[in-house]
């Protein structure tokens, strides 16, 4: 299951787009999947699963 969110007009998503990165080379560095593990960077545990599972 892929998540989606609504995009509103202006709505700029570069800082979530960052930590979806910072994340994914947490994952292929860790080899983790615990949403745990990336907690502190700050977005959402829902994508930070999703983006584990798919890095891992």
């Amino acid at each position: 299951m892929i998540l989606t969110c609504e995009i509103k007009q202006g709505h700029d998503f570069v800082q979530e787009l960052s930590k979806a990165i910072q994340i994914a080379k947490i994952g292929l560095k860790k080899r983790t999947r615990r949403s745990a593990d990336v907690k502190q960077i700050g977005l959402k545990s829902t994508i930070s699963n999703q983006i584990l599972r798919k890095y891992r």
